[in-house]
């Protein structure tokens, strides 16, 4: 198997679909001569990739003086509340 036919087969890590809008070009045509910037990418040609993380809730918990058990939603339930 060469080289390039093993890049094809596995997924690249990281690697970013096209933006559906522009097409992955960053511009969008709004008529015959004129262009603006995609604003679902920036500009950039990509959607950015978000993954989850419990940096909110860790933050929270410190802050209230409690460790991590109840997760973020028990957490965001009792701040709400005003229960301690």
């Amino acid at each position: 198997m060469d080289r390039l036919q093993r890049a094809q087969d596995t997924p690249a890590e990281g690697l970013q679909g096209a933006c559906p809008s522009c097409g992955g070009s960053g511009v969008l045509r709004t008529d015959g001569a004129s262009y603006r910037t995609c604003l679902e990418c920036v500009g950039q040609g990509v959607l950015p990739q978000f993954e989850a993380s419990d940096a909110l809730s860790v933050a929270m918990a410190r802050a209230m003086g409690r460790g991590v058990s109840r997760g973020f939603r028990g957490d965001l339930s009792a701040w709400i509340s005003g229960a301690r």
